[in-house]
């Protein structure tokens, strides 16, 4: 099995997301946008480069769950 298939073919879109979300806000880092509501998110501090450690799973459900913008 390869890295591609292991962790991105193979894997939950959700738990991907979740994954990411340790790190930078997984919505910006999916789409390379800022989400709508990212001057209300509690995890990002000045801008999306100052990402404290965020529980992101009501975000992660409502992106997943809504029509794509493009």
């Amino acid at each position: 099995m390869t890295n591609r298939e292991r962790y991105i073919l193979k894997k939950n879109s959700y738990d991907m997301m979740v994954t990411i979300s340790k790190i930078v806000c997984p919505i910006w880092a999916i789409t390379g946008k800022e989400p709508k509501e990212w001057n209300i998110c509690p995890h990002a501090a000045n801008n999306w480069y100052e990402w404290k450690d965020g529980v992101c799973e009501p975000c992660i459900q409502k992106f997943l769950n809504n029509e794509s913008e493009d």
